[in-house]
C-alpha cells in the first residue's frame, strides 16, 4: 500500500519557487508453506527426505520527504536549483522453520530468525544550467548521498520442537551490521547544436565513495574508499523527414544494495541458505548504442544496436556442505551483451498500437581461481512488450498491455521465462478533472511457473517457482479546484532527485531477504545511467528569444520530440487566444484523442503550458516551456518527474 504524495508548490515571485512533497507507504507480506515435503537424491539414488512447516514474514514501512528550490532567469532555460530528499525504510524480515519428520520418522525441531533493519538516506543536490548562445549550453552541479544501513538479526533454535526456543550465540547467527556509505559527486556537461542539424553532448561525473562498516563482533570491516569517473557522450544527426541517427556511450555504476551485503543467514529453506558479503565493490558497465528512427505515415520506427560490458560484476557463488547449498556473492563476474532493440508505434484511426522488444547474445564468465567455482555460460535472451489503446465513444477507451521475458542466461544455469497481460477500460470525465478505470491482469491463468536450472562442477539442481498474480482493480481520480490528490503536478523547470545507483534493490530496498527466488536481472540492463542530477535529454537545444520582436503564439503547430521514448514523433499543438487569455489543445501521434491544455501563459516570446495524460486511472502531468522565433518553436518537455526531452515545432 502506498499513499500518493502530498505536495505543496509555492511561487515566491516570478523567478523563484519552492516545491515540497511527502509520501508514506507500507508493504506487509506473509508466506506459509505447510507440509513442505523435500526429497534428496545423489547420483539418482534416494538420499533422504524431510517434512516441515515454513513461515516467512516481510513487513516494511517507508516515507520520503522532498524539498526543492528553483530559480529561473530572464534568459530562457537558464536555471539554478537546490534539491533535498530524506528517505527511510523500516523493515522486518523474519522466518520460522518447523521440522516435523526426517526420512519418514518423527523428528520435531525448529529454527527461527528475526531480522529488524532500516535504511536511511539523505541527499542534497545542486544544479546550474546556463545557455551560452542560441545553440550551446553548459550544465554543472554537485550531489551528496549519505546512507545509513542497520540490520539486527537474532537466531533461535528449538531442539525439541515444543516451542521452547533458545538463543544461538554464534556471531554468524546473532549479530548486527552497521553500514554507512557517503557518495560525493560533481558533474559537467556541454551541449552544442549546429546549423546542419548535428547535436552533440559530452559530459563527465566524478564520484568519491567512503564506507564505514562494523558489526557487534567486528569493530572495523576494512572497505577502502574509491573514486569513479563516469563519462557520457551523445552525437545525433537529424536527417530529412525528421529521421534521426544517434550514437551514444555512457558508463553506469551499480553499488551493492543491502540484499547483497547483509551477513544474516537466510535459512527459511535450511537446504538452500544464502548470506551476504559486506566487502563487495561496485560494478561498472560500459554501454554503447547506435540507433536510427524514422516515421512512415502513421507508423514510427526506432531500431538500435547495443553492446554492454560489465567488469567486476556481482555474481552468486554456490558451495555444498553436506546436504546444504550455501550461496554468497563476490565481485568475480564479467558480462558482455550484443544485441538489438526495436520499437514500433502505429496509428490507425481510433486504434493506437505500440510495442517493441530486445534480442541480445549474452556471455558470462567469472575469474575465480578455485576450479570448484569456475563457471561460464552464454546464450540468446529475448523479451517483448505490446500496448494498445482504442478510443470509444463518450470519452471511453479500451486499453491492453502484455509483456514477455524469455529464458534468462545466468552464470550457473538458466531461469525460465514468463509473461503478463492486462486489459482495462477507462472513462475520462467531461470536465477533464478526473477519470475512472476498471482493469484485470492475468485473468486466464491464476499463476505462472518459472523454471530454474543450476549447473556447476559440484551442483546440478532444477526446480520451479509458481507465482500467483491474477488481480482485478478499480482506479478513480478527481481533482477538486487547484488541489490534486493524484501524481504531483510538476512546475516550471521542475526537477527531482533520482538515486538509481544501487544494484537490484534501489535506494530503499532493505532487510536481508536473499531467498533464492526469481531473479529479474540478467546481463544487459537497459536502464538509465545514474546521474549526479536528474536525467535530461541527450541533446537539448537552447534558444535565446530576441528582445526587440514579439511573435504571435496563437496558431497550429506541428511538433516533434527528440530523445524521448523510441518512436516518439510528436503531433499537433493548437494555441488559441481570447483577449489576453490563452488556451489550446494537443494531439499526440501516440494517442488519437485530443487533450486540452492547462496553465497556458505567454510572456514575450516564451510560452508555457501543461496537460494531463491518463492510463487506467493513473495520471501523469506533462509541462512544456518553449521559445517562439517567427514560425519556429523550440523548448523542453517535462514528463512528470521522470525525464526532460527537447521539443521543436513549426507553425502551419
Amino acid at each position: 500500500m502506498e499513499i500518493t504524495p502530498l505536495g505543496l508548490d509555492y511561487d515566491i515571485n516570478k523567478y523563484n519557487s519552492l516545491t515540497g512533497s511527502f509520501r508514506v507507504g507500507a508493504r506487509n507480506g506473509k508466506n506459509y508453506q505447510d507440509g513442505l515435503f523435500t526429497q534428496a537424491f545423489e547420483n539418482a539414488v534416494f538420499d533422504g527426505s524431510s517434512l516441515r512447516d515454513v513461515k516467512t514474514l516481510d513487513n516494511s514501512q517507508s516515507f520520503d520527504f522532498n524539498l526543492s528550490y528553483i530559480k529561473t532567469f530572464e534568459k530562457p532555460q537558464q536555471e539554478f536549483s537546490v534539491l533535498g530528499m530524506y528517505s527511510r525504510n523500516n523493515r522486518n524480515n523474519d522466518f520460522e522453520n518447523l521440522i516435523r519428520e526426517i526420512d519418514g520418522a518423527a523428528s520435531p525441531s525448529g529454527i527461527k530468525n528475526l531480522n529488524d533493519s532500516y535504511n536511511e538516506e539523505i541527499t542534497v543536490q545542486m544544479d546550474y544550467i546556463a545557455p551560452i548562445n542560441n545553440n550551446q549550453m553548459i550544465e554543472f552541479g554537485g550531489k551528496s548521498i549519505m546512507r545509513e544501513v542497520f540490520s539486527n538479526f537474532t537466531s533461535f533454535r528449538d531442539p525439541e520442537g515444543d516451542g521452547s526456543y533458545e538463543l544461538q550465540q554464534s556471531a554468524s547467527l546473532t549479530n548486527n551490521l552497521n553500514y554507512n556509505q557517503n557518495v560525493s559527486a560533481g558533474y559537467l556537461s556541454y551541449t552544442l547544436n549546429t546549423s546542419n542539424a548535428i547535436g552533440f553532448k559530452a559530459g563527465a561525473r566524478y564520484e568519491y565513495t567512503t564506507i564505514e562498516a562494523f558489526t557487534q563482533t567486528e569493530s572495523n570491516i576494512e572497505i577502502p574508499s574509491y573514486g569513479t569517473l563516469v563519462p557520457s557522450l551523445n552525437v545525433s544527426k537529424r536527417l530529412k523527414n525528421n529521421n534521426t541517427i544517434k550514437a551514444a556511450y555512457n558508463r553506469r555504476i551499480q553499488r551493492p544494495s543491502i540484499q547483497f551485503l547483509n551477513p544474516n543467514i537466510q535459512a527459511a529453506n535450511p537446504l538452500n541458505i544464502s548470506v551476504g558479503n559486506p566487502q563487495l565493490d561496485p560494478e561498472l558497465t560500459n554501454n554503447y548504442e547506435l540507433s536510427y528512427s524514422t516515421a512512415i505515415k502513421g507508423t514510427s520506427i526506432n531500431l538500435s544496436g547495443f553492446m554492454r560490458n560489465t567488469n567486476n560484476g556481482i555474481q552468486r557463488i554456490r558451495e555444498v556442505s553436506g546436504d546444504t547449498i550455501r550461496t554468497t556473492f563476490k565481485n568475480i563476474g564479467q558480462e558482455n551483451a550484443y544485441g538489438l532493440n526495436f520499437f514500433v508505434n502505429i496509428i490507425a484511426g481510433k486504434l493506437t498500437v505500440n510495442g517493441g522488444g530486445d534480442l541480445y547474445y549474452l556471455t558470462l564468465t567469472n575469474n575465480d581461481a578455485n576450479p570448484e567455482f569456475t563457471a561460464s555460460n552464454e546464450g540468446w535472451v529475448i523479451s517483448g512488450r505490446l500496448f494498445g489503446n482504442y478510443q470509444l465513444k463518450n470519452d471511453w477507451a479500451l486499453q491492453f498491455f502484455s509483456f514477455y521475458r524469455g529464458r534468462q542466461v545466468q552464470l550457473q544455469g538458466t531461469q525460465g521465462g514468463f509473461g503478463i497481460y492486462s486489459l482495462a477500460i477507462n472513462k475520462n470525465f467531461k470536465n477533464k478533472k478526473g477519470s475512472i478505470g476498471f482493469g484485470a491482469e492475468n485473468f486466464f491463468a491464476p499463476s505462472m511457473k518459472i523454471r530454474n536450472e543450476l549447473v556447476s562442477p559440484t551442483i546440478n539442481q532444477s526446480g520451479y517457482n509458481e507465482m500467483y498474480n491474477m488481480n482485478f482493480k478499480i482506479n478513480f481520480s478527481y481533482r477538486i479546484g487547484k488541489m490534486s490528490f493524484d501524481q504531483q503536478r510538476p512546475r516550471r523547470g521542475r526537477r527531482s532527485i533520482n538515486n538509481d545507483d544501487l544494484k537490484d534493490g534501489g535506494g530503499m530496498d532493505m532487510g536481508g531477504g536473499m531467498n533464492e527466488g526469481p531473479q529479474m536481472g540478467g546481463g544487459a540492463q537497459r536502464g538509465a545511467m545514474p546521474q549526479a542530477r536528474p536525467q535530461t535529454a541527450p541533446v537539448q537545444p537552447t534558444v535565446t528569444a530576441p528582445t526587440d520582436t514579439v511573435y504571435e503564439a496563437a496558431g497550429t503547430w506541428m511538433y516533434a520530440i527528440e530523445g524521448g521514448q523510441p518512436g516518439s514523433s510528436g503531433g499537433k499543438l493548437t494555441i488559441v487566444k481570447d483577449g489576453e487569455t490563452y488556451g489550446g489543445s494537443i494531439k499526440s501521434d501516440r494517442m488519437p484523442q485530443e487533450v486540452q491544455l492547462s496553465k497556458v501563459s505567454v510572456e514575450g516570446n516564451t510560452i508555457k503550458f501543461a496537460y494531463t495524460v491518463n492510463f487506467g486511472g493513473n495520471e501523469v502531468v506533462i509541462d512544456c516551456t518553449a521559445v517562439i522565433i517567427e514560425n519556429e518553436m523550440t523548448g523542453s518537455m517535462n514528463i512528470g518527474t521522470f525525464r526532460t526531452m527537447p521539443i521543436k515545432a513549426t507553425r502551419q
